[in-house]
């Protein structure tokens, strides 16, 4: 096991100050645009980003926890990648405060709650609960990164396997709650049971492709181009093909009831986004990016063990999940016939991606990004 900070990976500053800047270009315009004309198109894409990339952040940690779950073999060629999310959670934390600050400019509901949901919606509630569930969240997240940096006797590895599961299941409660509470509520009339599932199974889905990504473009040095090898990345990419199919899956058990159930308050949701401009070109574009496109992809066992392949398909599942973000929040909210999609949002989701990217460089300098060459890792059985 390497324990050296960023032994293997290079960080080129000039990627670094790039990055940099853009973190900074990201958050004027968020500021710029929050407290002049652009609010509600400052404040939706704001949002848009929080939920994904933090969806992302502990997405790999907690893949890495399944892979503890499952006693993976490949997958330890990519848990000191996917764990590096962790770097990620101060900054997500305090990215959520300001989510507290946008009032009705975001949240509808801020105003104006429907009949026996006062409570529940209560504005200081709604922000005190996901704020303390995140950091419960985040806080035993990091605590099974830390057991796992020094995971080398069967008292901790034994402390890791009680762990993981749990970080699994908070993971999926903490997630569902952020869903109901903060995307769902914006648009009033619509209620879905799945909502929380759709969207911590989603980050999973993307999170999986953010790491297979950059497992592709840090990990080509010599030493760690090993970890590239097919046998590494075909499980990943078989795995990206099962949550591709598996998010289908679960899009089309939502919008199938909702069709054939065609009650009103809730047939509304999905025909703003199918029907009403200019949303229809948003819903193909999501259709075909997270779902067909990957699925036409990823069938082939030629693409799948292709590191350059298999980051096309995980560069195009990101974008599509991204869009998938955008249009669970933005029509929402937005009520005009065109689109609200310019430099603003595009230079608030560099920054958020930018930030994350950072976050990632911060943690090798502590904590190595490999932990294992190819050499130590026997060859998967399946």
């Amino acid at each position: 096991m390497n324990e050296n900070p960023n032994a293997q990976v290079e960080w080129p500053r000039p990627l670094l100050g790039a990055l940099a800047v853009l973190a900074l270009l990201g958050a004027v315009a968020f500021i710029v645009g929050a407290t002049g004309a652009a609010a509600q198109r400052a404040w939706q894409i704001y949002l848009v980003n929080y939920v994904f990339w933090t969806g992302i952040a502990v997405a790999g940690v907690v893949l890495t926890a399944i892979w503890h779950i499952t006693s993976s073999i490949w997958g330890k060629a990519y848990q000191g990648l996917a764990v590096a999310g962790a770097g990620f959670f101060p900054a997500a934390l305090v990215l959520f405060l300001p989510l507290a600050l946008a009032g009705a400019t975001l949240f509808p509901w801020v105003e104006y709650t429907k009949p026996h949901r006062e409570v529940w919606l209560d504005p200081t509630f709604v922000f005190a609960r996901n704020g303390l569930a995140l950091a419960a969240l985040f806080l035993l997240a990091w605590l099974f990164v830390r057991l796992r940096q020094r995971a080398a006797d069967e008292e901790t590895l034994r402390r890791l396997s009680r762990l993981a599961p749990v970080l699994c299941v908070v993971y999926a409660l903490v997630l569902s709650l952020v869903a109901f509470d903060l995307i769902m509520p914006l648009d009033p009339h619509f209620i879905s049971t799945l909502f929380g599932g759709y969207y911590f199974f989603g980050s999973l889905y993307a999170g999986l492709a953010w790491l297979a990504l950059l497992a592709v473009l840090l990990l080509r040095g010599e030493a760690t181009r090993g970890l590239l090898a097919p046998r590494f990345l075909h499980p990943m990419g078989k795995l990206l093909f099962g949550f591709c199919m598996f998010h289908g899956m679960l899009f089309f058990s939502q919008y199938l009831p909702i069709w054939y159930g065609n009650l009103p308050e809730e047939t509304e949701f999905v025909v703003v986004r199918s029907h009403e401009a200019p949303w229809p070109w948003f819903s193909l574009g999501l259709l075909v990016l997270s779902l067909l496109l990957p699925f036409v992809i990823l069938i082939s066992r030629p693409v799948k063990t292709h590191p350059r392949g298999l980051a096309v398909a995980a560069a195009i599942v990101l974008v599509g999940m991204w869009l998938d973000k955008y249009l669970l929040i933005v029509p929402s909210i937005w009520h005009e016939h065109e689109a609200p999609f310019g430099l603003l949002e595009l230079a608030i989701t560099a920054g958020f991606a930018s930030l994350l990217l950072l976050s990632y460089w911060a943690f090798s300098r502590r904590f190595s990004l490999v932990h294992y060459s190819a050499a130590d890792i026997h060859h998967p059985s399946h």
